[in-house]
């Protein structure tokens, strides 16, 4: 069966339908039944449905959403459903430092789904009946609605709304991420609010207002095919729905900061809780079940080097992965630089001298100098007192700018021990220390979706190491760019700096851009290296043929 949580939805309309007529059940737990039992399952396959995650919260979600339907009568089993939400944290959480935090459309979702492990120790609360931390039972079901609705549903479509954007080719704009940091950071700010101070949660309600008109927007501006106006009319009813909601809360949440009654509960829970539930959530979803939905791209899809680091690294540290038996040595970083060849970038504009580079890196001599940032000099210190002991990555620091005379070494490696395909390593060293600063191992690989072809560049470190993955663009006057940086921000790209734990592969806050171009005959290179998205190191390169 190819979409089981779809079955379980179906199966939870027909659990609510029994529910409501065989059961004394009041309007804020259908509400809250409505959550668990028809929207969750379905905002879980609209977010993955291919991951090792997902198979395992398929597998377990009917025992965890009859536990939360037994619960009404045994609180015992609201135990269940709170253990399912925290393994909807942990996956997550996980989706979250796999990506590093890079796409706001994913960071959306990853954050809704680790919010709703509060919702699932409210419901537990609920369950027994408990006033957790002095609260009603009212206001406690009503937060357990909040963590269920408010904290979910506005990430979650937000981020669909993100996927679908870049599925058409657009970048999200700043206005898109301002509104995503909002909506990630509100509804605790809100839910803390209610709990110590009314200022905070009036004012977490107006910019969590803001944040939803902004989103209203962008679905109203967004182009639909023309086979798509129901799913267009279907979102901006849900959009403007949870504008209305949000500003009777804005509403609600001054009269008590003020000190008096605006609008009752008994109001709020019939007139915001029925427009939140079947105007916003539910039409939402159903307009987003009819988008194609292409989340970005795993990280599994890209080929890895199988070699893992020690220390210290060092100019042999490849000694026992070189392929003896290769009948031609590579003499370049790449065969041919044919081999990029798309419809972005074509080889033949090159300059020759860059291409000859590339393709004949051994008759070429380096030199380097280095610039640290002025603000991260007392770092470089300390981490060149370590990258002189590992060899690796060894630059040195901003007192030293002078030119490193560098030799270069490239060797064959054994394919079936790297994993990936082509692979040659390249190795620096200082021409007077004899130290290397600089061992990596080269390959290339094609994204299958898109078919461009990406520099795969591994570095070795102590119990892991990292990865490289690099798109080649057009850079003036026939030079070459190659960035770690997403151009588009397209959910296909693959480009990025990875950090390897064991097996794990995580998308580290490193990005690093390489300008490439000649002057006077002289192949000039100025190499980047961003941190957090600040840029933390820049490396100029002289690139000159060797004499013969």
């Amino acid at each position: 069966m190819k979409k089981p949580l779809y079955v379980y939805s179906l199966f939870g309309i027909l659990t609510l339908f029994v529910l409501a007529m065989t059961t004394r059940i009041f309007i804020v737990d259908l509400f809250l039944y409505i959550s668990i039992l028809v929207l969750l399952p379905i905002g879980l396959h609209l977010t993955d449905q291919m991951s090792k995650w997902i198979r395992l919260l398929t597998l377990v979600y009917p025992i965890a959403a009859g536990s939360s339907v037994i619960s009404h009568w045994y609180p015992i089993f609201s135990w269940g459903w709170c253990a399912f939400t925290i393994l909807l944290a942990l996956y997550g959480l996980t989706r979250f430092i796999k990506q590093g935090g890079m796409y706001m459309e994913e960071s959306m979702i990853h954050f809704a789904w680790m919010y709703i492990a509060i919702g699932g120790m409210w419901f537990v609360a609920h369950a027994y009946n408990d006033p957790l931390m002095g609260f009603d039972s009212l206001i406690v079901v009503l937060t357990a609605n909040h963590f269920h609705y408010a904290s979910l549903f506005p990430l979650l479509f937000h981020g669909l709304l993100g996927r679908e954007l870049k599925t058409q080719g657009q970048m999200l704009t700043p206005l898109y991420k301002i509104a995503g940091v909002i909506m990630l950071v509100m509804p605790l700010f809100i839910a803390i609010g209610i709990t110590f101070a009314r200022w905070m949660e009036i004012v977490g309600a107006v910019f969590f207002a803001f944040s939803l008109i902004i989103y209203a927007f962008f679905v109203w501006k967004t182009t639909f095919s023309t086979k798509q106006v129901v799913t267009k009319l279907l979102l901006v009813v849900s959009s403007l729905s949870a504008v209305m909601t949000i500003i009777l809360s804005v509403i609600y949440a001054f009269g008590r900061w003020q000190g008096y009654e605006t609008i009752s509960i008994p109001t709020m829970v019939v007139t915001h809780g029925m427009v939140n539930v079947f105007g916003f959530s539910v039409l939402g979803m159903i307009g987003y079940m009819m988008l194609t939905n292409k989340n970005h791209v795993p990280i599994s899809s890209i080929p890895f080097s199988n070699i893992k680091g020690t220390f210290p690294i060092g100019r042999h540290f490849f000694q026992g992965t070189i392929d003896e038996g290769a009948t031609v040595l590579p003499t370049g970083m790449v065969d041919s630089m044919d081999m990029f060849t798309s419809t972005s970038f074509d080889p033949k504009v090159i300059h020759p001298l860059i291409r000859s580079f590339y393709e004949n890196t051994m008759m070429f001599e380096l030199d380097v100098t280095p610039h640290w940032h002025p603000i991260l000099y007392p770092f470089a210190k300390l981490y060149k007192k370590l990258s002189h002991r590992m060899e690796q990555l060894n630059f040195p620091i901003s007192s030293d700018t002078r030119k490193v005379e560098v030799e270069s070494t490239i060797l064959p490696l054994k394919d079936e021990i790297d994993g990936r395909d082509n692979v040659r390593a390249w190795i620096r060293t200082e021409k007077a220390t004899k130290k290397a600063f600089y061992v990596a191992a080269y390959s290339t690989h094609t994204n299958n979706q898109t078919g461009e072809r990406y520099y795969n560049i591994f570095f070795p470190l102590p119990f892991g190491g990292m990865t490289s993955v690099l798109r080649i663009a057009h850079f003036q006057d026939g030079g070459v760019h190659l960035t770690s940086l997403s151009h588009t921000k397209h959910a296909t790209e693959q480009q990025g700096v990875y950090g390897r734990i064991g097996s794990w592969h995580i998308r580290l806050p490193i990005n690093e851009t390489i300008d490439v171009w000649v002057e006077d005959n002289v192949i000039k290179a100025c190499h980047h290296s961003w941190l957090f998205g600040f840029c933390c190191l820049t490396l100029d390169y002289e690139i000159r043929r060797l004499s013969k």
